[in-house]
């Protein structure tokens, strides 16, 4: 979406689709302001409404030519309208768009984040509603070279390293004290040995390094935790420092909770999502009833293994 359409929020930003699910994202990368573009990471409903494949997006765009026919589909509260329009400048990195002769000039600010279609195919997200008449737009094929290394799971090193690139990540600000008191537990069971007889979750949540553990494909890492009492817990906390190299940051993580204390299972899902590519999911949820939490690591970003934890808390 364009930075500014989320502003100075940067976790829990609402989302929707016109007479469809709702949902909330949270920015996870954003550009300088004049390219004015964020990456976020969505949670809620609307995940089973995507639209568009991230795969089918162009990767290079060729063939645009001021006054060529384009349609802007915008998405309004409750609805979803289209517009003909019609290209005028074509830049290295962006287009504008006029209204096509006939059509209402309606092109209020609320129109930032519409696409632009060429055909079947997008070509540009509208970034800047200049007057009612004309928007501009970056184009689709910056915006997949930009978001690419995200999106596919490329890492080289870690990006809060980097000051130029942290401080648009709003992972690497400096974290608000956490609401609350830990609570505590103990890790009961896990799926797989360390690598290279490195810490296990037992010594992880002590303090005494990380846990990496080889991903073997169709098995996920499981690591179950068992709190003293039934707890109230309503948020979860989990860290990697995998450096895209060595080993891995997780990407889908699926947690359950159980009230149950014996052999009998009741468990219910409280988290079902991806981890940001950062190394830092920080969820918190609808407080529930908990005796024990189960943490299933479901892949990788890139796909590699051995993944890397180096923090679990619970709240």
């Amino acid at each position: 979406m364009p930075k500014h359409v989320h502003g100075p929020r940067f976790s829990g930003v609402r989302l929707s689709v016109p007479n469809g699910p709702i949902g909330s994202s949270d920015i996870v990368y954003s550009t300088d302001k004049r390219t004015d573009l964020s990456l976020g990471l969505v949670s809620g409903g609307i995940t089973r409404d995507c639209g568009v494949e991230w795969s089918s997006l162009p990767r290079r765009i060729d063939g645009l030519r001021p006054g060529a026919e384009v349609t802007i589909l915008r998405g309004r509260q409750k609805s979803e309208e289209a517009r003909a329009g019609t290209l005028g400048a074509v830049t290295f990195d962006g287009v504008s768009v006029m209204a096509a002769p006939g059509q209402p000039e309606d092109f209020f600010a609320g129109t930032s984040g519409a696409t632009v279609f060429a055909g079947k195919t997008p070509i540009a997200m509208v970034t800047d509603a200049e007057t009612a008449g004309e928007v501009w737009g970056l184009r689709m094929d910056e915006i997949v070279g930009r978001l690419s290394r995200w999106i596919e799971g490329v890492q080289d090193g870690r990006v809060c390293d980097d000051p130029a690139v942290a401080e648009r990540v709003a992972a690497c600000r400096p974290q608000e004290p956490p609401e609350g008191d830990a609570l505590a537990f103990k890790v009961v069971k896990w799926s797989e040995h360390p690598v290279d007889d490195g810490a296990d979750p037992v010594a992880m949540t002590e303090g005494r390094g990380p846990y990496v553990a080889e991903m073997i494909p169709g098995h996920p890492v499981v690591i179950e935790v068992l709190f003293p009492d039934t707890v109230v817990l309503g948020r979860v906390v989990l860290r990697s420092e995998a450096d895209g190299v060595a080993s891995f940051v997780p990407r889908s993580i699926r947690v359950t909770v159980d009230t149950s204390n014996g052999e009998v299972r009741r468990p219910l899902t409280f988290i079902d999502r991806d981890m940001p590519p950062d190394g830092i999911m920080d969820v918190t949820r609808r407080k529930t009833y908990a005796r024990r939490a189960t943490i299933e690591i479901l892949s990788t970003w890139g796909g590699g293994s051995p993944v890397r934890i180096d923090e679990i808390g619970f709240r």
